[in-house]
């Protein structure tokens, strides 16, 4: 009986260890996909918030008026 319980209680580690491993795994993707998303949300921010570009031409006609 003593090996068969060593057995037990070494199969039940495994999968407790295992189970945290994934969990703490899936924790990590997921808050590293929020702060990608987030991320990505503040450049989009940005982007609206720069006046539009003007080429090169357009550029040059200012300068001359002023």
């Amino acid at each position: 009986m003593g090996s068969l319980t060593g057995g037990i209680i070494i199969a039940v580690t495994f999968a407790v260890t295992f189970g945290i491993a994934r969990a703490v795994m899936l924790y990590r993707a997921r808050r590293e996909a929020e702060r990608k998303r987030a991320y990505a949300e503040f450049q989009q921010l940005q982007k609206s918030l720069q006046p539009p570009s003007k080429n090169k031409s357009k550029r040059r006609r200012e300068q001359q008026k002023k």
